[in-house]
């Protein structure tokens, strides 16, 4: 007898159907009933995406393992300890940042009494996609040109004073001048040129919204960096 066209076998997908212009709340309520492809089936439940809904970061994963698929949130296995450490070190509250993954149910294969991971088809991701898309709407911002900061004068005596290296959570932080510009390098990102607007304060020439503030005492002793970004401050100490 010929199988119904409207039965889908295991291997068939098709793109999850999202609301439009959605909250991330009803996006997650409408993710629980997904059936796009095959891995709900054998899945404790979704596993949608976590964190600060107009987020500037959004880290996304491949898809949710054993523990984040019996509790129903991401990153929350032995892979989100590590990234919990990683943003530690760089300074980034976890709270602040958006966590996903590309695909929403776990898949596995059973190993003994454990189930064991394993990699999502093309097939699961590109039904997933549609969910991807709608989490990122909320973080999506129109493009702005900014005039930038004028620079406030500073001497070279000055600048000569905030020279060194800060440190924070076991990163340290290096400042020095080139061609009397004053620019600060983190491990792992690219050196920023900065521009002075006064009272300590630095702007970072080519991020919007960055900064970097000088702790001054009563001598005039540079005691602490501080970085100013909209996830929040971070304070370095001076070494």
């Amino acid at each position: 007898m010929k199988k119904s066209a409207s039965k889908r076998s295991i291997e068939d997908w098709e793109p999850a159907s999202v609301p439009e212009a959605a909250s991330l709340t009803i996006l997650r309520e409408a993710a629980a009933e997904c059936t796009a492809c095959p891995l709900y089936k054998r899945a404790t439940q979704t596993v949608f995406g976590e964190g600060r809904e107009n987020a500037t970061l959004m880290l996304l994963g491949e898809q949710p393992g054993e523990l984040e698929d019996l509790s129903g949130k991401p990153f929350v296995g032995p892979a989100g300890q590590i990234l919990n450490r990683a943003l530690e070190v760089a300074g980034i509250d976890r709270n602040s940042v958006y966590v996903t993954n590309t695909a929403k149910h776990f898949k596995w294969e059973l190993c003994g009494k454990r189930r064991i991971h394993q990699k999502p088809s093309s097939r699961h991701i590109a039904a997933c996609c549609p969910w991807v898309e709608a989490e990122l709407q909320p973080g999506l911002k129109p493009l702005q040109f900014m005039k930038t900061p004028k620079a406030a004068p500073v001497d070279s005596a000055q600048l000569k004073k905030y020279e060194g290296e800060y440190e924070s959570g076991g990163v340290t932080a290096k400042v020095y001048l080139k061609s009397n510009v004053l620019y600060v390098f983190v491990p792992g990102q690219p050196e920023y040129e900065t521009i002075p607007t006064g009272n300590h304060e630095f702007k970072l020439k080519v991020l919007s919204g960055y900064s970097v503030k000088f702790e001054v005492n009563d001598k005039g002793e540079v005691t602490a960096l501080n970085f100013i970004q909209p996830n929040g401050t971070f304070k370095a100490k001076r070494k």
